[in-house]
């Protein structure tokens, strides 16, 4: 494996890896010990994401008793940007199921647990769909690309460099929560943080990219039910980005499916309720939910 290191806060660690197929670097947050069991979490769309900004609380508190990888996806944050990017989600899914399956590989883990929201969770999908021999179970959040009517805060992420700032990110992010004086965070200061990512050109250059033909792009009635695997499909009962239907319609569809609904909570389950989401994924990994 072709990898270096970079700076990540304690107890966790961030790598740049070289993949076949993949034509740049591509990062990696992880955490926990190689021996124990890998579980692979894939992040979403906003903004400035990646998988350190989403899963830094997960990796923290999964990683003592899992092997945790959050990537930043190809086109996201330190990962990989195409300097000449494609511009249909559709491809841009292509290019981040062979990259988590090339992460895989490079690590020579065979099978692992898949964790995704909102945008990752739709990645997800596809990687149970297209590579089922490599994944034993699913957890998917707030997942975004199922049939349902495009919100206007879903418009006004995927239009978000029309006029971006950080105060039009704040404001993004306080429509991704119930209750932004809830927030552990204060989110005008992350957005702040966040847009030092949002703000580079190559970043910019991607998302644009992304959005051109739409939002997230899921996968087809039939091949949902194809899906083997047992999934647990969490979802906010306020979530104004993708509504709660998005959670009844893969209940409907997926043939091992659970669904838990958590009231008074957004688009951001992980920050609204961390302790209560990590339990549900601990307790659902280890089948004993």
């Amino acid at each position: 494996m072709s990898a270096s290191t970079l700076t990540a806060p304690a107890g966790l660690e961030s790598v740049q890896m070289q993949l076949p197929g993949i034509d740049g670097p591509v990062t990696v947050h992880r955490s926990g010990s190689v021996d124990d069991t890998p579980v692979v979490f894939l992040h979403g769309a906003a903004p400035g994401a990646s998988g350190l900004s989403n899963w830094r609380l997960a990796l923290t508190e999964l990683g003592s008793d899992h092997f945790c990888l959050a990537p930043d996806f190809v086109g996201f944050a330190d990962s990989w940007h195409p300097a000449e990017p494609p511009r249909d989600m559709r491809l841009w899914n292509r290019l981040r199921v062979d990259q988590t399956l090339a992460v895989l590989d490079q690590l020579r883990i065979e099978r692992a647990h898949v964790v995704g929201s909102s945008m990752g969770a739709s990645v997800a999908l596809q990687l149970l769909v297209e590579a089922p021999e490599r994944f034993d179970r699913a957890v998917l959040l707030a997942t975004a690309g199922t049939p349902l009517p495009i919100t206007a805060e879903l418009e006004r992420v995927m239009s978000f460099y029309v006029d971006p700032s950080p105060s039009a990110l704040a404001r993004l992010y306080s429509w991704f929560v119930h209750d932004p004086a809830a927030m552990p965070v204060d989110l005008q200061a992350l957005a702040e943080r966040n847009y030092v990512v949002a703000s580079r050109p190559d970043v910019r250059r991607s998302f644009e990219a992304q959005f051109a033909s739409g939002p997230p792009v899921g996968v087809p009635e039939a091949a949902l039910r194809r899906i083997t695997q047992p999934t647990l499909v969490v979802h906010g009962l306020q979530d104004s980005v993708v509504p709660v239907e998005a959670a009844y319609y893969l209940a409907r569809h997926i043939p091992d499916v659970r669904i838990h609904v958590f009231g008074r909570c957004g688009h951001w389950i992980p920050s609204e309720y961390p302790e209560q989401t990590h339990h549900l994924i601990r307790t659902f990994l280890a089948g004993s939910l």
